[in-house]
Protein backbone atom coordinates (compact mmCIF):
# COMPACT_ATOMS: atom_id res chain seq x y z
CA UNK A 1 0.00 0.00 0.00
CA UNK A 2 0.82 3.21 -0.89
CA UNK A 3 2.38 5.51 1.98
CA UNK A 4 0.89 8.70 1.24
CA UNK A 5 3.61 10.51 4.44
CA UNK A 6 6.04 9.48 2.27
CA UNK A 7 7.96 12.05 0.19
CA UNK A 8 11.17 11.04 -1.90
CA UNK A 9 13.37 13.23 -3.80
CA UNK A 10 16.80 13.03 -5.64
CA UNK A 11 19.21 15.18 -6.89
CA UNK A 12 21.47 17.95 -5.61
CA UNK A 13 20.04 20.76 -3.02
CA UNK A 14 18.13 22.82 -5.57
CA UNK A 15 16.67 19.68 -7.38
CA UNK A 16 15.51 18.00 -4.53
CA UNK A 17 14.37 20.86 -3.03
CA UNK A 18 11.85 21.83 -6.27
CA UNK A 19 10.81 18.24 -6.37
CA UNK A 20 9.78 18.14 -2.39
CA UNK A 21 8.12 21.98 -3.33
CA UNK A 22 6.00 20.16 -6.39
CA UNK A 23 5.29 17.06 -3.86
CA UNK A 24 4.16 19.21 -1.01
CA UNK A 25 3.15 22.73 -2.57
CA UNK A 26 -0.85 22.00 -1.29
CA UNK A 27 0.37 21.39 2.44
CA UNK A 28 2.90 24.25 2.28
CA UNK A 29 0.40 26.53 1.10
CA UNK A 30 -2.02 25.30 4.09
CA UNK A 31 0.69 25.65 6.59
CA UNK A 32 1.01 28.72 5.31
CA UNK A 33 -2.08 30.37 5.80
CA UNK A 34 -2.59 28.32 8.84
CA UNK A 35 0.31 30.35 10.80
CA UNK A 36 -1.51 33.39 9.00
CA UNK A 37 -4.69 32.57 10.74
CA UNK A 38 -3.19 31.31 14.00
CA UNK A 39 -0.91 34.61 14.71
CA UNK A 40 -4.32 36.86 13.78
CA UNK A 41 -6.54 34.96 16.04
CA UNK A 42 -4.06 34.53 18.78
CA UNK A 43 -2.33 37.46 18.93
CA UNK A 44 -3.49 39.86 16.58
CA UNK A 45 -0.60 39.85 14.41
CA UNK A 46 -0.42 40.54 10.66
CA UNK A 47 1.65 37.15 9.49
CA UNK A 48 2.77 39.56 6.30
CA UNK A 49 4.79 41.24 8.90
CA UNK A 50 7.04 38.51 9.89
CA UNK A 51 7.18 37.32 6.13
CA UNK A 52 9.27 40.83 5.44
CA UNK A 53 11.06 40.64 8.80
CA UNK A 54 11.99 37.02 8.21
CA UNK A 55 14.15 38.43 5.01
CA UNK A 56 16.79 39.87 7.91
CA UNK A 57 17.71 35.92 8.23
CA UNK A 58 18.92 35.40 4.46
CA UNK A 59 22.80 36.60 4.56
CA UNK A 60 23.05 34.33 7.56
CA UNK A 61 21.27 31.86 5.97
CA UNK A 62 23.21 31.90 3.22
CA UNK A 63 26.79 32.20 4.70
CA UNK A 64 26.12 29.24 7.36
CA UNK A 65 23.77 26.89 5.65
CA UNK A 66 24.05 27.14 2.03
CA UNK A 67 22.90 23.39 1.06
CA UNK A 68 19.87 24.51 3.17
CA UNK A 69 19.53 28.10 1.32
CA UNK A 70 19.60 26.35 -1.85
CA UNK A 71 16.94 23.54 -0.71
CA UNK A 72 14.57 26.22 0.15
CA UNK A 73 15.09 27.99 -2.98
CA UNK A 74 14.35 24.64 -4.90
CA UNK A 75 10.86 23.55 -2.27
CA UNK A 76 9.47 27.65 -2.95
CA UNK A 77 10.16 27.62 -6.76
CA UNK A 78 8.88 23.53 -7.09
CA UNK A 79 5.55 24.59 -4.92
CA UNK A 80 4.95 27.72 -6.67
CA UNK A 81 5.02 29.95 -4.10
CA UNK A 82 7.12 33.02 -3.05
CA UNK A 83 10.40 31.98 -1.54
CA UNK A 84 9.49 34.75 1.35
CA UNK A 85 6.91 32.05 2.20
CA UNK A 86 8.98 28.86 2.65
CA UNK A 87 11.52 30.96 4.78
CA UNK A 88 8.65 32.54 7.10
CA UNK A 89 7.53 28.87 7.92
CA UNK A 90 11.11 28.11 8.20
CA UNK A 91 11.94 30.92 10.57
CA UNK A 92 8.54 30.56 12.48
CA UNK A 93 9.89 28.65 15.26
CA UNK A 94 12.24 32.29 16.39
CA UNK A 95 8.59 34.54 16.68
CA UNK A 96 6.87 31.53 17.86
CA UNK A 97 9.71 31.81 20.59
CA UNK A 98 9.36 35.68 20.91
CA UNK A 99 5.84 35.06 21.63
CA UNK A 100 5.70 32.83 24.40
CA UNK A 101 3.74 30.13 22.67
CA UNK A 102 6.31 26.90 23.02
CA UNK A 103 4.73 23.78 23.77
CA UNK A 104 7.43 22.03 25.96
CA UNK A 105 6.86 18.28 26.13
CA UNK A 106 9.40 16.81 23.88
CA UNK A 107 11.62 13.82 25.21
CA UNK A 108 14.81 12.84 23.79
CA UNK A 109 17.55 9.94 24.46
CA UNK A 110 20.33 8.18 22.80
CA UNK A 111 21.19 4.25 23.56
CA UNK A 112 24.36 2.53 22.57
CA UNK A 113 26.92 -0.02 23.64
CA UNK A 114 26.30 -1.02 27.37
CA UNK A 115 22.69 0.06 26.81
CA UNK A 116 21.65 -1.56 23.90
CA UNK A 117 20.92 -5.65 22.98
CA UNK A 118 23.47 -5.52 20.24
CA UNK A 119 25.27 -2.77 21.44
CA UNK A 120 23.82 -0.51 18.31
CA UNK A 121 22.92 3.07 18.44
CA UNK A 122 19.75 3.96 18.88
CA UNK A 123 18.03 7.68 19.30
CA UNK A 124 14.34 9.09 19.66
CA UNK A 125 12.10 11.39 20.67
CA UNK A 126 8.67 12.76 20.49
CA UNK A 127 7.76 16.43 19.13
CA UNK A 128 5.11 17.60 21.35
CA UNK A 129 2.87 20.70 20.07
CA UNK A 130 0.21 22.82 19.77
CA UNK A 131 -2.59 21.29 17.42
CA UNK A 132 -3.88 24.78 16.72
CA UNK A 133 -0.19 25.81 15.50
CA UNK A 134 0.18 23.04 13.11
CA UNK A 135 -1.79 20.53 10.64
CA UNK A 136 -0.38 17.31 12.15
CA UNK A 137 -1.78 14.97 9.16
CA UNK A 138 0.48 16.95 6.44
CA UNK A 139 3.63 15.98 8.32
CA UNK A 140 5.87 14.03 6.21
CA UNK A 141 8.97 11.88 5.95
CA UNK A 142 11.15 13.08 3.37
CA UNK A 143 13.84 10.70 2.09
CA UNK A 144 16.34 13.05 0.21
CA UNK A 145 18.45 10.82 -1.99
CA UNK A 146 21.64 13.40 -2.34
CA UNK A 147 23.55 12.87 -6.37
CA UNK A 148 26.46 15.50 -4.07
CA UNK A 149 26.70 14.27 -0.66
CA UNK A 150 25.07 12.30 2.58
CA UNK A 151 21.42 11.57 2.09
CA UNK A 152 18.89 11.85 4.66
CA UNK A 153 15.92 10.91 6.20
CA UNK A 154 13.82 13.77 7.52
CA UNK A 155 10.36 14.14 9.57
CA UNK A 156 9.13 17.94 8.86
CA UNK A 157 5.72 19.92 8.61
CA UNK A 158 5.96 20.71 4.65
CA UNK A 159 7.87 24.39 4.27
CA UNK A 160 10.06 23.61 6.64
CA UNK A 161 13.53 21.85 5.50
CA UNK A 162 13.87 19.78 8.74
CA UNK A 163 12.85 18.68 12.19
CA UNK A 164 14.66 15.71 13.05
CA UNK A 165 16.11 13.59 10.92
CA UNK A 166 19.34 11.16 10.22
CA UNK A 167 22.04 10.88 7.19
CA UNK A 168 23.02 7.58 5.27
CA UNK A 169 26.68 8.72 6.89
CA UNK A 170 25.38 7.27 10.50
CA UNK A 171 24.33 10.58 12.02
CA UNK A 172 21.16 12.02 13.46
CA UNK A 173 19.99 14.87 15.24
CA UNK A 174 17.06 15.83 17.65
CA UNK A 175 16.21 18.68 18.98
CA UNK A 176 14.59 19.98 22.33
CA UNK A 177 13.04 23.32 23.49
CA UNK A 178 15.31 25.17 26.18
CA UNK A 179 14.70 28.99 26.84
CA UNK A 180 17.13 31.25 29.19
CA UNK A 181 15.83 34.45 27.54
CA UNK A 182 19.25 34.91 25.52
CA UNK A 183 18.29 36.70 22.34
CA UNK A 184 20.45 37.50 19.10
CA UNK A 185 20.90 37.52 15.56
CA UNK A 186 22.07 34.49 14.29
CA UNK A 187 20.75 31.55 12.15
CA UNK A 188 16.99 30.09 12.24
CA UNK A 189 16.72 27.27 14.30
CA UNK A 190 15.33 24.75 11.70
CA UNK A 191 18.24 25.28 9.19
CA UNK A 192 20.31 24.66 11.63
CA UNK A 193 18.71 21.34 11.82
CA UNK A 194 18.49 20.73 7.96
CA UNK A 195 22.44 21.35 7.53
CA UNK A 196 23.94 19.57 10.25
CA UNK A 197 22.68 16.16 8.38
CA UNK A 198 25.35 17.78 5.64
CA UNK A 199 27.78 16.31 8.25
CA UNK A 200 29.61 12.98 7.76
CA UNK A 201 30.98 12.94 11.45
CA UNK A 202 30.31 13.64 15.00
CA UNK A 203 33.09 15.87 15.45
CA UNK A 204 32.30 18.19 12.61
CA UNK A 205 28.27 18.42 13.42
CA UNK A 206 29.38 19.08 17.19
CA UNK A 207 32.04 21.98 15.36
CA UNK A 208 29.50 23.60 12.95
CA UNK A 209 27.39 24.00 16.30
CA UNK A 210 30.12 25.55 18.28
CA UNK A 211 30.91 27.46 15.34
CA UNK A 212 27.48 29.08 13.23
CA UNK A 213 26.00 32.12 15.50
CA UNK A 214 22.79 31.06 17.43
CA UNK A 215 19.44 33.30 17.39
CA UNK A 216 17.83 31.69 20.88
CA UNK A 217 18.52 28.91 23.52
CA UNK A 218 17.95 25.51 21.43
CA UNK A 219 19.07 21.63 22.72
CA UNK A 220 20.77 19.31 19.82
CA UNK A 221 21.12 16.08 20.46
CA UNK A 222 23.55 14.85 18.14
CA UNK A 223 24.13 10.74 17.71
CA UNK A 224 26.40 8.49 15.83
CA UNK A 225 26.45 5.21 14.63
CA UNK A 226 29.89 4.96 15.96
CA UNK A 227 31.48 7.46 17.83
CA UNK A 228 28.61 7.67 20.98
CA UNK A 229 26.74 10.89 20.86
CA UNK A 230 26.87 14.89 22.08
CA UNK A 231 23.54 16.39 24.13
CA UNK A 232 24.49 20.19 22.65
CA UNK A 233 22.91 23.32 24.26
CA UNK A 234 23.03 26.00 22.08
CA UNK A 235 23.06 29.60 23.33
CA UNK A 236 24.07 33.30 21.10
CA UNK A 237 26.14 33.58 24.15
CA UNK A 238 27.98 29.84 24.29
CA UNK A 239 27.57 26.33 23.30
CA UNK A 240 28.21 23.72 26.23
CA UNK A 241 28.97 20.11 24.94
CA UNK A 242 28.45 17.09 27.07
CA UNK A 243 29.51 13.66 24.72
CA UNK A 244 28.70 10.06 25.77
CA UNK A 245 29.62 6.90 24.25
CA UNK A 246 26.68 5.09 25.66
CA UNK A 247 23.43 7.08 26.85
CA UNK A 248 22.14 10.82 26.88
CA UNK A 249 18.99 12.07 28.22
CA UNK A 250 17.31 15.56 27.46
CA UNK A 251 13.94 17.34 28.04
CA UNK A 252 13.04 20.87 28.33
CA UNK A 253 14.81 22.08 31.31
CA UNK A 254 18.14 23.58 31.10
CA UNK A 255 21.23 21.49 32.35
CA UNK A 256 24.15 23.55 32.29
CA UNK A 257 24.78 25.19 35.61
CA UNK A 258 26.25 28.75 34.14
CA UNK A 259 22.93 29.00 32.10
CA UNK A 260 20.02 28.01 34.52
CA UNK A 261 19.73 31.94 35.88
CA UNK A 262 16.93 33.65 34.13
CA UNK A 263 15.49 30.12 32.78
CA UNK A 264 11.62 29.70 32.48
CA UNK A 265 12.29 25.89 34.16
CA UNK A 266 14.10 25.91 37.53
CA UNK A 267 15.04 22.65 39.44
CA UNK A 268 12.15 21.76 42.23
CA UNK A 269 15.73 20.70 44.23
CA UNK A 270 16.99 23.86 44.16
CA UNK A 271 14.10 25.85 44.93
CA UNK A 272 11.75 23.71 46.61
CA UNK A 273 11.43 22.80 50.00
CA UNK A 274 9.91 19.94 49.71
CA UNK A 275 10.75 16.59 46.95
CA UNK A 276 8.37 16.52 44.07
CA UNK A 277 4.59 15.47 44.97
CA UNK A 278 2.58 14.63 41.65
CA UNK A 279 -0.50 15.26 43.52
CA UNK A 280 0.94 18.48 44.37
CA UNK A 281 1.93 18.98 41.35
CA UNK A 282 -1.60 18.39 39.17
CA UNK A 283 -3.47 20.59 41.53
CA UNK A 284 -0.96 23.36 41.20
CA UNK A 285 -1.77 22.92 37.75
CA UNK A 286 -5.06 22.79 37.50
CA UNK A 287 -5.31 26.12 39.86
CA UNK A 288 -3.15 27.51 37.47
CA UNK A 289 -4.90 27.00 34.17
CA UNK A 290 -7.81 28.12 35.81
CA UNK A 291 -5.98 31.72 36.48
CA UNK A 292 -4.48 31.30 33.37
CA UNK A 293 -1.18 30.86 33.64
CA UNK A 294 1.36 27.94 33.34
CA UNK A 295 0.96 26.93 37.23
CA UNK A 296 3.69 24.18 37.00
CA UNK A 297 7.60 24.69 36.21
CA UNK A 298 8.99 21.23 37.09
CA UNK A 299 7.35 18.88 34.10
CA UNK A 300 10.10 18.28 32.16
CA UNK A 301 12.01 17.39 35.02
CA UNK A 302 9.33 14.62 35.54
CA UNK A 303 10.05 13.74 31.97
CA UNK A 304 13.79 14.06 31.93
CA UNK A 305 13.68 11.32 35.43
CA UNK A 306 11.42 9.18 33.75
CA UNK A 307 13.20 8.81 30.57
CA UNK A 308 16.25 8.27 32.39
CA UNK A 309 14.74 5.61 34.72
CA UNK A 310 13.48 3.86 31.67
CA UNK A 311 16.87 3.39 30.46
CA UNK A 312 18.63 2.34 33.64
CA UNK A 313 15.73 -0.50 33.97
CA UNK A 314 16.23 -1.96 30.39
CA UNK A 315 19.96 -1.19 29.96
CA UNK A 316 21.13 -3.99 27.82
CA UNK A 317 18.20 -4.96 26.62
CA UNK A 318 16.63 -1.97 24.47
CA UNK A 319 15.84 -2.62 21.11
CA UNK A 320 14.06 -0.10 18.42
CA UNK A 321 10.73 -1.70 19.54
CA UNK A 322 11.67 -1.18 23.15
CA UNK A 323 12.56 2.52 22.27
CA UNK A 324 9.06 3.05 20.65
CA UNK A 325 7.95 1.60 23.90
CA UNK A 326 9.59 4.14 25.59
CA UNK A 327 7.88 7.09 23.93
CA UNK A 328 4.22 5.62 24.69
CA UNK A 329 5.47 5.75 28.09
CA UNK A 330 2.02 7.39 30.67
CA UNK A 331 3.76 7.14 34.35
CA UNK A 332 3.37 10.99 36.11
CA UNK A 333 0.63 11.55 33.53
CA UNK A 334 -0.35 13.95 32.75
CA UNK A 335 2.99 15.11 32.85
CA UNK A 336 4.10 12.64 31.28
CA UNK A 337 6.61 11.07 27.99
CA UNK A 338 3.64 10.42 25.63
CA UNK A 339 1.84 14.40 25.58
CA UNK A 340 -2.23 14.35 25.12
CA UNK A 341 -4.20 17.64 25.79
CA UNK A 342 -5.22 17.70 29.35
CA UNK A 343 -6.60 19.97 31.82
CA UNK A 344 -3.68 21.74 31.80
CA UNK A 345 -2.70 22.83 27.84
CA UNK A 346 -6.27 20.96 25.86
CA UNK A 347 -4.09 21.55 22.40
CA UNK A 348 -0.80 19.83 22.92
CA UNK A 349 -0.45 16.88 22.17
CA UNK A 350 2.32 14.62 20.67
CA UNK A 351 2.39 15.18 16.58
CA UNK A 352 5.28 12.40 16.16
CA UNK A 353 6.92 10.08 17.56
CA UNK A 354 10.53 8.67 16.13
CA UNK A 355 13.09 6.46 16.87
CA UNK A 356 16.41 6.18 14.51
CA UNK A 357 18.01 2.97 14.34
CA UNK A 358 21.76 3.99 13.43
CA UNK A 359 22.82 0.54 13.37
CA UNK A 360 20.32 -0.59 10.54
CA UNK A 361 19.91 2.88 9.43
CA UNK A 362 16.46 2.71 9.89
CA UNK A 363 13.64 5.48 10.71
CA UNK A 364 10.71 4.66 12.64
CA UNK A 365 8.14 7.12 12.60
CA UNK A 366 4.47 7.17 14.23
CA UNK A 367 2.40 10.14 13.28
CA UNK A 368 1.14 10.84 16.69
CA UNK A 369 1.30 9.49 20.06
CA UNK A 370 3.25 6.19 20.29
CA UNK A 371 0.34 4.65 22.19
CA UNK A 372 -2.45 5.26 19.58
CA UNK A 373 -0.78 5.35 16.31
CA UNK A 374 1.43 2.56 14.06
CA UNK A 375 4.93 3.06 13.59
CA UNK A 376 6.36 3.04 9.63
CA UNK A 377 9.68 2.00 8.71
CA UNK A 378 11.51 4.74 6.42
CA UNK A 379 14.96 3.58 4.88
CA UNK A 380 17.51 4.73 2.80
CA UNK A 381 17.44 4.29 -1.18
CA UNK A 382 19.49 1.08 -2.25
Amino acid sequence: MEDKRLVSVRGNDYERGLALGKQTGYSIRVNFLNRTRHYKEAYGYDYGEWVRKAQVYVPLIKEHTPHTYDEMRGMADGAGVPFEHVLALTTDYEITVAGGSIADKCTGFFAAGDYTSDRGALCGQTNDEDLGEWIPFLDVAVRHTNTEGPSALVYTHPGITAYMGMNDAGLAILWQYIDNGERAMGVPTNCIIREVLFYDSLDDAVAFLQKVPHCIPNHYLISSKDKGAASVECYPSDVFVVRSDDHLCHTNNVLTPEKMDGCDKKSPLVYREQPLDLEQMMQEAYEGALQGTPGVLEWSYLRLDRITELLEQNKGSITPEKARWFLADHVNEPFSICSHPNFVNTRWKTLASMVFDLERAQMHIAFGCACEEPFHTYTFER
